[in-house]
C-alpha cells in the first residue's frame, strides 16, 4: 500500500494519470466504464516494472465489441484484474485491455500462454512503466 506522498510522488511520474480526469471517449455505463475507472489508479499506483498481459487493443469507436469483448474475458479471468488504457495507433484511439499485474516476467508469461492456449488469442507482455510510457507518447491522456 502507498503512502499518500508516495501516490503523489507517482502522480507527478511521465505518463501518470490524473484520477480526477473526466472518462471523456471511454463507454458511459457498464463493466467497461467501472474498469476504466479502477484502471486509471492501478496504472499510477502500480509499479513501473510489473509486467501485465494485454490481451486485445480495440477501436475506440466499436464500443458495442469492446463491451461485448469485455464481458466475455470477464467471463472467465477475475473481473477486479482486467484494466483498459488508452492509446492510439496510427493517430486512431483505441483500448487496451490487458490482465492483472505480475512481478517477474516469467510469471506473467506462464499466465500469457495459459491464455493465449485457451482463447486463442495472441497475448504480449507489457510493463506497467511501459504502458505509462505509450499513453504519453501517443498524448492519449485526452481519452480518460
Amino acid at each position: 500500500v502507498l503512502t499518500s506522498a508516495e501516490k503523489n510522488a507517482r502522480s507527478k511520474e511521465p505518463g501518470a494519470i490524473s484520477a480526477t480526469s473526466p472518462i471523456a471517449s471511454w463507454p458511459s455505463t457498464g463493466l467497461a466504464k467501472q474498469r476504466a475507472e479502477q484502471s486509471k489508479s492501478w496504472l499510477n499506483e502500480g509499479i513501473k516494472s510489473n509486467y501485465t498481459i494485454q490481451l486485445s487493443m480495440i477501436n475506440v469507436i466499436n464500443h458495442a465489441n469492446f463491451e461485448q469483448f469485455i464481458h466475455k474475458v470477464a467471463e472467465d479471468l477475475k473481473t477486479d484484474q482486467l484494466f483498459i488504457y488508452p492509446s492510439k495507433l496510427g493517430g486512431v484511439p483505441r483500448y487496451g485491455v490487458i490482465y492483472s499485474g505480475f512481478p517477474t516476467r516469467e510469471e506473467a508469461q506462464i499466465k500469457r500462454l495459459e491464455i493465449e492456449k485457451k482463447w486463442s488469442l495472441k497475448a504480449q507482455l507489457r510493463t506497467i512503466g511501459g504502458l505509462r510510457s505509450e499513453i504519453d507518447r501517443t498524448k492519449s491522456h485526452d481519452l480518460w
